[in-house]
């Protein structure tokens, strides 16, 4: 048997690839925890109107997960009660409901129920349940109730928020809005387009309109419900205590404003030349995934400190390592061997992980990471572990004795992994939010980070809540693979290298 091979398949099946395992194994587990605690926490809301029409009164609603999308197979229950005075939510005990029924949302996530009833005051409780997903939390209208007040016949009363921030996934920050409108009697809007335009105000007190200022068309409304890229205007320069609305108008084919509202976009003082809307909404997905990464950042390369101490490290110090050259092998050709034995390993412990994050997010918040996303984390997370294994490779070639080196892999495990993010935030802290790009860029420095850096480029997230994002800063594609390419072969190669022209 060529004795490469050999050496190659002796470090696969010894005691390191327990190890190795074993590491995996408590990376699924904590991997599991992080996406179950977050799934708990994801929601289902919904948006609506009710209004008074042929001796009933109708309640419409959509049950939309995070993202906007319509949720099917959510069953509510809805009950009405009639009350004399809609101004406020009368004392217990109430009197007994008049109508009450159980409908599930369909495949648009819509219901609708119509009570017969006289026109007066209603209070409508509702509370929903979702057998595919019971850790899911209901708020707004799908978990407590609300009033409705008598009105003209066909006359709607909008539930909800008509202009909604949404992220574009379940997996991406970036945003896209929704707007929700109807036409009387619940008819589809028609001939309603909506526009936009900046405006800069008090942080927290959003201008009313539009009104001289200079509009852009967004587009019309195809629907109850209609997605819009977010609109591409002009940032203005803030100061602080300032910030930037997106104001949104809803305009019918008279040109009269049926509705407006501000979103806020940015906060004062904005980094220059920053354009990104300030995010308001993350969908949990973006969460897991941020706290997946930083798991795979710091197991898989303990996983290839494992295999580099029981192959190198330890028979380095104990002076093992020179009898295998006994055999017809290089020094070369032995370090190379190893290499490779600490590559599949690591490939093979970085494909069942993103594989089982994928599982594990695919049951517990009902969506796939997108396709695009699988081999990316792989490569991130085969960067960090071969980046932090090529160090302690060199090390290990620099130093005869096993503790400086394990000192060494502690420092940059503990620094450039758990404390990283703690000393960048304390860094910004202490200078004012003056420097985010520097921060992010600093990142690329440190190779424990670098899955955070693929998982926060795929999901275009920002940095402590700015709009600073890897992209804004120039970090993209190219410099996001050029570094990691240079992380792995440059520590491999100073180590090989070492290793023949060792003493």
């Amino acid at each position: 048997m060529n004795p490469y091979l050999h050496e190659i398949a002796q470090r696969l099946g010894g005691r390191s690839v327990i190890g190795v395992v074993v590491v995996a194994l408590l990376a699924m587990g904590l991997g599991l925890s992080i996406t179950y605690g977050s799934a708990s926490s994801a929601g289902i809301d919904a948006v609506g109107f009710d209004y008074y029409s042929g001796g009933a009164v109708h309640v419409d609603l959509w049950a939309l997960d995070e993202i906007g999308n319509g949720v099917a197979g959510v069953q509510v229950q809805i009950s009405f009660t009639s009350i004399s005075n809609g101004t406020y939510y009368p004392p217990p005990p109430l009197p007994p409901p008049i109508y009450s029924t159980t409908v599930t949302t369909n495949g648009s996530g819509a219901v609708a129920v119509a009570a017969p009833a006289p026109v007066g005051s209603y209070l409508v409780e509702v509370t929903a349940h979702y057998s595919a997903r019971p850790q899911a939390t209901f708020f707004g209208l799908l978990s407590g109730s609300f009033i409705v007040d008598p009105s003209p016949n066909g006359q709607l009363e909008m539930l909800g928020v008509a202009f909604n921030q949404m992220p574009v996934g379940n997996y991406v920050a970036e945003d896209r809005l929704l707007v929700f409108w109807a036409g009387a009697n619940g008819t589809l809007p028609t001939g309603v387009s909506l526009y936009a335009c900046t405006t800069v105000s008090e942080e927290f007190t959003p201008p009313l309109n539009c009104t001289g200022l200079a509009t852009t068309a967004v587009g019309p409304l195809e629907g109850y419900l209609t997605f819009f890229p977010y609109p591409a205007l002009p940032t203005p320069s803030l100061v602080l205590g300032q910030a930037s609305f997106l104001t949104l108008e809803l305009v019918n084919a008279s040109g009269a404003i049926l509705l407006s509202g501000s979103l806020q976009s940015d906060f004062g003082p904005a980094p220059a030349g920053v354009t990104a809307p300030y995010s308001l909404s993350v969908a949990t997905g973006v969460g897991v995934l941020s706290g997946y990464a930083v798991d795979l950042g710091f197991f898989v390369p303990i996983a290839g400190f494992v295999m580099v101490y029981w192959s190198t490290t330890r028979p380095r110090a104990s002076g093992s390592v020179d009898m295998v050259l006994v055999r017809p092998v290089t020094r070369r050709g032995l370090f190379l061997a190893r290499y490779a034995s600490l590559v599949i390993a690591l490939t093979a412990s970085a494909v069942v992980e993103v594989l089982a994050f994928d599982l594990f997010a695919t049951i517990l918040l009902g969506e796939t990471l997108p396709a695009s996303f699988v081999p990316a984390l792989i490569g991130g997370t085969l960067v960090a572990g071969l980046a932090f294994s090529g160090l302690i490779l060199l090390a290990s070639h620099v130093f005869r004795s096993t503790t400086p080196t394990l000192a060494i892999g502690i420092a940059i495990l503990l620094v450039t992994s758990l404390f990283w993010t703690v000393i960048l935030f304390l860094l910004l802290l202490s200078t004012g939010n003056s420097y985010p790009s520097v921060a992010l860029g600093s990142q690329l420095v440190a190779p424990l980070q670098f899955v955070s850096v693929v998982a926060g480029s795929l999901s275009r997230t920002s940095l402590f809540g700015t709009s600073v994002t890897y992209a804004s800063v120039g970090i993209g594609v190219v410099v996001v693979a050029v570094t990691g390419v240079a992380w792995v072969v440059v520590p491999a190669v100073l180590a090989m290298f070492r290793a023949m022209r060792r003493d």
